[in-house]
């Protein structure tokens, strides 16, 4: 019968097994996370221009495959249907009429909870309706506020 190693209560660096991080694996072994952490970070510094490059690498590669399955996932459509609905629209915001900041790709619009879309809109026209909750109200609320402190509307009046 093999005799069995008594149960350490330190890592090799010193820590604590009873109060630093530990993962527990199945075979009862542990192992400290603040080394691990240490050696990953260790390692990462060492070989940084090479880990940034396969990433950057899979990226490119990967690119168009995320875009694909975040679009299908989200809205339910392709990449040539979301780029049919830009080009309907003249590649412009369907609330602003400008085109997005930087020659981005048009943002979908979309009604939460469902793949319902509204239309294509530029980053800060998709960002306010956002801050809004996609609530009517909340915009109508805003927009009266701002009309009665624009001095172009002396009555409060346009809305």
């Amino acid at each position: 019968m093999a005799k069995s190693q008594p149960k350490r209560t330190h890592c090799f660096r010193g820590h604590d097994f009873a109060t630093s991080p530990t993962r527990v694996y199945k075979d009862g072994s542990r192992a400290c996370l603040l080394c691990i952490r240490l050696t990953q970070t260790k390692y990462y510094k060492e070989h940084k221009e090479e880990i940034n490059a396969l990433n950057k690498a899979y990226n490119e590669i990967n690119k168009l495959t995320q875009e694909d399955y975040r679009l299908k996932y989200e809205y339910g459509i392709t990449r040539e249907e979301r780029d049919d609905l830009i080009k309907n629209q003249n590649e412009l915001c369907k609330i602003c009429g400008k085109q997005n900041k930087n020659n981005k790709k048009l943002n979908v619009d979309h009604k939460h909870g469902t793949k319902i879309i509204r239309g294509m809109l530029c980053s800060n026209c998709n960002r306010g309706l956002g801050m809004f909750f996609d609530c009517p109200s909340f915009l109508v609320k805003a927009a009266k506020y701002l009309h009665k402190f624009d001095l172009r509307f002396k009555d409060g009046a346009g809305i």
